[in-house]
């Protein structure tokens, strides 16, 4: 027996409520047809089964290792991420492939850069403190975007401060057009935006890999890794699968960092208990280091609520590579499967109060069920970039409190939209005091 779901007749309504507003969709399915459901979207010119495994079991079936073989990255990711990025990235890789390629970027994410990383981190953070001024109102999420994404396209791809600017705007073309239902470059649309986008980033990108070579100056970041390192032949990489990965794990590195900071500092405006609590236990801290901004509990705790109320991705993909059973559903071979941290984060069986912002559930040793939180993945493919986004969330945050009271002004929208990350649209506004 098929899973229940709307019929292809409302496929492209359903994809383009998905795109506009996935959590309301997720939500209002999953409460008419149950855990289990199916919806559609469009593929190589054909609709294809979309189904939704809801909860931590659906997350696990998905996830875990023992199920690793039953599912594709790239036929989950393919039709969005293909047309941007490449074919050859990390998250469109599977099997041995990539496996190579991870090992190819782990040195870059290596405990040993952490003094490295903190260094830059702190650097950027605070050139960009230089220009705020008490008694101006600033967006900090759009002060957050800036920071995060300064600090990937310089720790990745060695930017300089005069370059930012002009990446910024390339990536937020590329992260619109990857998000778009229809994949058509007609000049004026999204994708046509974003593609126009990539070529403009993939020339600047390839100009600096021929001067990293024509001076024998490989760099120890995320970039000089992998022209260092070897596909499954001993051969280097392309240059054009250098310059897709980079484009990929930039655009990965900075938009979900962000887009969770400030989802805490907007509960944090919601809860001045907890706000006054972490300014208190960041003001007693000293220095703020990588290993000294990880010795905050409390902190720990709000960005852990912060995860499971706000994951940077609402819902990830799959490909389903055999035929599959899951509480008595048939999930055929070649169908498209799907699971959602937003949906199981916010379960009233799985976390008290849980549409409160509520850190103090995470304090004295509590730990959610398992694959009740997945907002970095799970299973043998968790985010690769999972702890050097913590450690800048943790310094960031640590680096604001110490230096900095705001005033959270009242009355601001919550209208959001998702590229593809949660983004407020009309951004936080907050008042330096």
């Amino acid at each position: 027996m098929l899973p229940p779901g709307p019929g292809k007749l409302f496929s492209i309504s359903a994809a383009r409520r998905l795109l506009r507003d996935p959590p309301g969709l997720i939500t209002d399915f999953t409460a008419r047809y149950g855990p289990v459901w199916r919806t559609h979207l469009p593929d190589r010119g054909r609709l294809k089964d979309l189904v939704w495994l809801m909860g931590p079991e659906g997350n696990e079936r998905i996830l875990a290792a023992t199920h690793k073989d039953d599912f594709s990255w790239h036929e989950g990711y393919r039709f969005t991420m293909e047309p941007i990025f490449g074919a050859t990235t990390l998250i469109l890789l599977d099997g041995a492939a990539h496996r190579t390629r991870q090992r190819a970027l782990q040195p870059a994410f290596h405990a040993r850069m952490d003094g490295d990383h903190g260094a830059a981190m702190r650097e950027i953070a605070e050139g960009r403190f230089a220009g705020w001024r008490r008694g101006e109102t600033i967006d900090l999420a759009g002060e957050l975007k800036r920071i995060s994404f300064h600090v990937v396209a310089r720790q990745f791809l060695g930017a300089a401060d005069a370059e930012i600017p002009p990446l910024t705007r390339l990536f937020e073309e590329i992260g619109l057009g990857l998000f778009s239902v229809f994949k058509v470059p007609l000049p004026g649309t999204r994708f046509h935006r974003g593609v126009k986008a990539r070529r403009a980033l993939a020339g600047l990108l390839a100009e600096r890999i021929r001067d990293y070579r024509r001076s024998g100056a490989i760099p120890a970041n995320m970039l000089g890794s992998l022209m260092r390192s070897e596909d499954d032949a001993g051969e280097p990489l392309p240059d054009e699968t250098l310059v897709s990965e980079m484009l990929a794990l930039v655009f990965a590195g900075y938009d979900t960092t962000s887009s969770l900071l400030t989802s805490l500092w907007v509960e944090l405006g919601r809860r001045p208990e907890i706000h006054a609590a972490l300014q208190g236990e960041a003001r007693a801290l000293g220095e703020a280091t990588p290993q000294a901004s990880s010795e905050q509990p409390l902190l720990d705790a709000a960005l852990q609520e912060a995860e499971r109320l706000h994951p940077p991705l609402v819902f990830c993909l799959r490909g389903a590579t055999r035929d599959l059973t899951f509480r008595g559903f048939e999930i055929p071979a070649g169908s498209k499967v799907a699971y959602s941290a937003h949906y199981t984060g916010r379960m009233p069986e799985l976390f008290e109060r849980p549409l409160e912002f509520r850190p103090e559930r995470f304090l004295d040793g509590w730990r959610p069920p398992a694959y009740a939180m997945v907002g970095f993945g799970g299973g043998p493919r968790a985010c690769i970039g999972k702890r050097f986004a913590q450690i800048e969330m943790r310094l960031i945050t640590t680096l604001i409190l110490q230096r900095w009271d705001f005033e959270f002004l009242p009355g601001q929208s919550d209208e959001m939209y998702y590229n593809p990350t949660p983004q407020r649209r009309h951004g936080f506004q907050v008042r330096i005091r």
